[in-house]
């Protein structure tokens, strides 16, 4: 008495609100009720874009977009646990948590207070914790946009998201609560000009191509404002059930799903790169990065402790105890000389 429908599409021709579309409409025709009617197509979006490229409409994103990156264009070097292979592999793993439910309260006051979305505290907590790992000060996210600007765009099946590299430089020195003002300044900056293609904007770079990482970025921060559609089928019990896909589509990605007053969220990881404890360690010390600040907004970023306590006890007590008993007159030569004697070759 239990049916399943699988439903496999590539990612090419459908992205997340295609699939809503699509079980929306599902659920439409097996209640006995008639879809809208759809005045454009996918096809319609691709040449209006084309036609815009073509036209230099975009030439002022274009400008944009190319000044961003007319400098040296910085390599995110987060430590690995295994070497990089020499051709970008795309198998992964994902790593899943959730913020409890007052501290998702507390990041929306946080937010309400310093006037910024959900969305660009996340990310700057991102952006430090990146920094953290990699002792590096200017970093580039990629970070999808929905890319439905219209209404006519709303009900079309296609892929229509776009991927914006968002670049920052931040300071040890200042405060979060700067680098967190400077985030919103350069979100919105790059959300006006959301439409032009990553694409276009990689073939007018002059990026060194390497067949082991992605050009301009190797992370990802994604931040789903929808989650799955609702599933009505006359009254049938229905679920979702999404199977781990195994793949990983840059270095890193974090995705935030907000559900039911909470912030849940998905480490997804090269699994050639890190292991899982090492996934789950980065984890949880995006969660401490998040809790310093919103703790203290004014904390300059080179004073937010990733470590939990935990942690630092085993690193200044455990790894540091150093303390070993010595036998009682002897000289430090004669111990020498002894260990010489067992371990010759080492």
């Amino acid at each position: 008495g239990k049916f399943l429908l699988l439903v496999d599409i590539h990612h090419i021709v459908a992205d997340g609100t295609s699939s809503q579309i699509l079980i929306d409409e599902l659920c439409k025709l097996y209640n006995g009720n008639k879809l809208d009617d759809i005045k454009f197509t996918y096809k319609d979006f691709a040449n209006f874009e084309r036609s815009k490229i073509d036209s230099g409409e975009f030439k002022e994103a274009e400008v944009f977009w190319v000044n961003q990156f007319e400098s040296d264009i910085p390599v995110l070097n987060m430590p690995t646990v295994y070497n990089r292979p020499a051709v970008q592999s795309f198998t992964g793993r994902k790593y899943k948590l959730s913020f409890d439910k007052e501290t998702s309260s507390k990041i929306i006051e946080f937010c309400k207070t310093y006037n910024v979305i959900s969305y660009m505290f996340l990310l700057s907590v991102y952006f430090v914790l990146l920094s953290k790992y990699s002792s590096q000060e200017d970093i580039i996210i990629g970070s999808p946009v929905v890319g439905r600007n219209s209404a006519e765009l709303y009900n079309i099946f296609g892929m229509f998201v776009n991927t914006l590299p968002i670049r920052a430089q931040l300071s040890h020195q200042q405060s979060f609560k700067d680098f967190l003002m400077r985030i919103k300044e350069i979100t919105l900056n790059d959300f006006k000009y959301q439409d032009y293609p990553l694409d276009e904007l990689i073939s007018k770079l002059n990026i060194k191509r390497d067949t082991s990482r992605s050009p301009l970025f190797d992370t990802l921060f994604i931040f789903q404002n929808n989650g799955m559609a609702e599933l009505s089928f006359n009254g049938i019990k229905s679920q979702y059930f999404i199977p781990d896909a195994n793949i990983s589509k840059a270095d890193l990605s974090l995705e935030i799903v907000p559900e039911n007053d909470a912030f849940n969220f998905s480490f997804e990881y090269s699994d050639k790169l890190f292991s899982n404890n090492y996934i789950k360690d980065l984890a949880v010390h995006y969660v401490n990065i998040v809790q310093a600040v919103l703790n203290n907004a004014l904390l300059p970023i080179s004073s937010i402790e990733i470590l939990s306590l935990e942690e630092k006890n085993a690193l200044i007590y455990k790894v540091n105890n150093t303390q070993f008993n010595l036998p009682k007159n002897t000289s430090i030569t004669t111990l020498f000389e002894k260990q010489v004697e067992e371990t010759p070759y080492n």
